[in-house]
């Protein structure tokens, strides 16, 4: 007969390996969208481009402008100036950001 401690003991187990696997994927998706900025660590004030999936909706520019100072945005393009590379760090944690890019804000991107 299988004791009563047993049960929960395994659930437990099994939500906390599920969790920390989310955890390791997200922050492993979240290092791939930042490939590129990984030469400007010691900038403070990036310009950059966040793709999103989807065009944004309300919620996610509240997100956006809190990173930064949203200039533009295009289609599911957001153009963000004056943005710090931690602020980009928890930015490409969320699923909904695509990727991101830098941003030379002579009309090159």
């Amino acid at each position: 007969m299988v004791k009563l401690w047993i049960k929960p003991l395994l659930v437990s187990v099994i939500v906390a390996l599920a969790s920390l696997y989310f955890y390791a994927s997200t922050r492993w998706d979240g290092i791939q969208k930042m490939r590129e900025l990984t030469s400007v660590v010691s900038q403070s004030d990036l310009a950059v481009i966040v793709v999103l999936n989807f065009p944004p909706e309300t919620f996610h520019m509240s997100i956006l402008q809190n990173m930064g100072r949203v200039q533009k945005v295009e289609g599911n393009q957001v153009y963000l100036s004056d943005v710090t590379y931690s602020a980009m760090q928890e930015l490409s944690n969320y699923f909904w950001i695509q990727s991101i890019h830098l941003w030379k804000k002579d009309g090159v991107s």
